[in-house]
């Protein structure tokens, strides 16, 4: 027999583990991620099973960057600069002032060909809002836009799902399944932590989840989500770590499926903040234009652990979700 036609198993594997490590057990080496056992190999035999097609997937995400707008014209000269560097989605935060004018809105996006970026705005008062829901009829909808907690994409209003660990998964399940006469306008605002394997899985069950309420309630709908990566503490000595830890989140993020990513400044200290968003806007480029991560859809498809790691939680918030309905 060539060793060619000799099959590997994974209780080979183990054996010959087991044989080397002497006095420790495979099992020794089992692990738990937030409530899930798991194990330290998997083979191709124990996903055959699995179905996780996560479905079309576009894998050219959009580059966010974040703006908090005290004077239009100041504003509208950064939002051009990042433009023209390769930005197309706009956080805009507006809650350093209650009152903005459908003026104030062409001062801050004149020149900004709205139609083909995204929109994300945030701490718009009331009547700021009215205002702007105003200015929106001279300008044409593009990809998205998003007015506080509302997402407004041609003329369909989406309401803010914020998504941090399997617990709100299935709350947003719950509310899906509650309010079915929306038609699912929802989005998802995706909070990335730094269990780098976890977080690439959580958003494959989300879309899984999400896939399956779609056929359930035969809708079509497309599942719209925003990655943040950034959610650190800001000691001095924490800072660069901070950059590293920010560009394996966006991995996460890129790698499970979004559609929108924000990473927040390594250092918002004033005299550092514009030079780490130009850093949290550049690790973003890096990987899209120079490592080529927007080029494969589900790029994570096929690895035994990111499968088997996504179908555990996956089934783990149906069942809650089951027994909750």
């Amino acid at each position: 027999m060539t060793i060619e036609n000799i099959k590997v198993t994974k209780e080979m594997i183990i054996a010959k583990i087991e044989k080397d490590l002497k006095s420790k057990t495979y099992k020794d080496f089992n692990f738990s991620i937030e409530g899930i056992e798991m194990e330290p190999i998997y083979t191709s035999s124990e996903i055959i099973e699995s179905n996780t097609d996560l479905g079309p997937i576009s894998p050219l995400w959009q580059i966010a960057q974040r703006y908090r707008i005290e004077e239009p014209r100041i504003a509208n000269k950064e939002i051009l600069k990042d433009l023209n560097e390769g930005v197309n989605a706009l956080i805009c935060d507006f809650s350093k002032h209650d009152k903005w004018t459908i003026e104030d809105m062409k001062l801050l996006y004149k020149d900004v060909n709205i139609p083909y970026i995204s929109l994300h705005l945030r701490g718009l008062g009331i009547e700021s809002t009215k205002q702007f829901q105003n200015f929106i009829p001279s300008i044409a909808i593009g990809k998205d836009i998003i007015t506080s907690d509302l997402f407004v994409t041609q003329n369909q209003r989406y309401k803010k799902m914020t998504i941090s660990d399997m617990d709100s998964i299935c709350v947003a399940l719950e509310e899906l399944n509650s309010n079915t006469s929306e038609a699912f306008h929802y989005y998802f605002e995706i909070e990335i932590g730094q269990d780098y394997f976890y977080e690439i899985s959580k958003i494959r069950a989300l879309h899984l989840l999400w896939n399956k309420m779609m056929t359930f309630y035969k809708q079509d709908h497309k599942i719209y989500a925003i990655g943040i990566c950034g959610h650190k503490s800001q000691e001095s000595d924490e800072l660069n770590n901070n950059m590293i830890r920010n560009t394996l989140e966006a991995m996460s993020g890129i790698i499970g499926g979004i559609d929108v990513l924000y990473i927040n400044p390594n250092d918002e200290s004033e005299e550092n903040i514009k030079f780490s968003s130009r850093i949290s806007k550049n690790i973003q480029m890096i990987l899209q234009e120079e490592s080529a991560f927007g080029l494969v859809s589900d790029p994570s498809k096929g690895s035994y652990y990111i499968e088997r790691l996504t179908n555990a939680i996956a089934e783990k918030v149906w069942e809650k979700f089951r027994k909750a309905n």
